[in-house]
């Protein structure tokens, strides 16, 4: 009797290892899959057309321009005196907002609350149109539809870009343009910094600024890019990655060479609409797929489409440990490693999905913000 319970203890440990082997092992972090839930933060009046996360904050462009500390809502309409219609994107960096407009740039300090407006009439910018901005410690570059502007955010660093500036008389304000540096056209779309290098994306190609050593690289459209407009970029594992209509760009920065990837035989429609990256990955959601790249074998996968969806419209995405997906008819969370998924808030449209630098993730609706916790 003692022979066959000790046969059957050993039967039911061998179960449960081989057993076991027939599951994923859940990656660190996806546990929380199954336990997320959306937490109600603010119920706006009006429509949210713009979300932005800070440090301690979150701002929210609505039927005004609203910054919500520690649940308290505060109006700053009033100072910026500029029209909602106006505003084409919301930033957040080193601990200000940033508003783009039609009609200039204005900084929001996180702490003070304190508004910076910027102009080309107060020589700080190249015109009052802002398509684009992004910051370093060191630097603000600011692109727009007649050049771009750096702001040195760091003295220390007493940068004087001697090779390629415009004359300013306003100290720490220097402005690029096609009559005075190489850079391919004055309509910059986006603009990025990452390290030493400012990238700018324009309506004639891909410029390259190495501010450290005061010289430019330019890659035209017709040249590298078969003459199809730029629309995304990313940096990745120290290489450039850019999109276009229909190719994905590879630039690997040392050797200064260039790939191109067709991923149509994958998906029908690569208009890209937002990319985002885990530690080998690059994931792009299109109007009608969510699909990836693997940089080191170089393919495409497909993730899921529209078409096996329920037919639901796609509108933004993160990434967390798994895939959030926000459609016009709720929010679903990714599971990548057993391909299940989590539907909430269903019926509701989901804008924007953001995580902020906690990790923490807040999604909105036409008139929600909501905390996943």
């Amino acid at each position: 009797m003692k022979n066959l319970k000790a046969i059957l203890i050993f039967s039911f440990f061998l179960m449960l290892i081989f057993g076991a082997c027939k599951f994923n092992i859940i990656p660190s972090g996806v546990g929380q899959y199954n336990t997320l839930k959306p937490q109600l933060l603010l119920k706006s009046d009006g429509e949210i057309n713009f979300f932005s996360m800070g440090k301690n904050s979150y701002f929210v462009i609505a039927n005004s321009f609203y910054i919500i500390k520690s649940g308290v809502k505060t109006d700053l309409g009033k100072q910026l005196s500029i029209f909602t219609n106006e505003t084409t994107q919301l930033k957040y960096f080193n601990g200000n907002y940033y508003i783009l407009t039609r009609g200039g740039l204005y900084e929001i300090n996180e702490t003070s609350l304190k508004v910076n407006s910027y102009f080309s009439a107060n020589e700080t910018l190249c015109s009052n149109y802002v398509n684009s901005v992004d910051s370093s410690m060191n630097f603000l570059v600011i692109g727009t539809d007649q050049g771009l502007t750096i702001h040195t955010l760091n003295p220390a660093y007493n940068i004087q870009f001697d090779n390629y500036r415009d004359n300013r008389t306003n100290s720490g304000w220097y402005t690029f343009k096609t009559d005075n540096s190489p850079i391919l056209s004055n309509n910059i779309i986006s603009c990025y910094v990452n390290g030493q290098d400012i990238v700018m994306i324009t309506d004639k190609g891909v410029s390259i600024y190495h501010w450290a050593s005061d010289y430019f690289e330019s890659y035209s459209l017709e040249e590298y890019f078969n003459n199809e407009h730029i629309t995304n970029f990313m940096e990745f594992q120290g290489n450039y990655y850019f999109t276009s209509i229909n190719t994905l760009f590879e630039f690997e920065t040392l050797s200064k060479s260039w790939k191109s990837f067709d991923p149509s035989r994958l998906v029908s429609d690569f208009r890209i609409t937002k990319i985002v990256k885990n530690t080998n990955k690059i994931f792009f959601l299109s109007p009608g797929a969510i699909f990836d790249f693997n940089v080191f074998s170089e393919t495409f996968e497909l993730i899921v489409s529209t078409d096996t969806f329920y037919n639901k419209n796609f509108l933004d995405f993160a990434y967390k440990d798994s895939l959030y997906l926000g459609t016009n008819l709720g929010l679903y969370i990714l599971n990548s490693v057993d391909g299940t998924n989590k539907n909430m808030l269903s019926q509701k449209p989901i804008k924007n999905i953001v995580i902020n630098t906690n990790e923490d993730i807040y999604i909105t609706t036409d008139y929600e913000i909501y905390q996943l916790k």
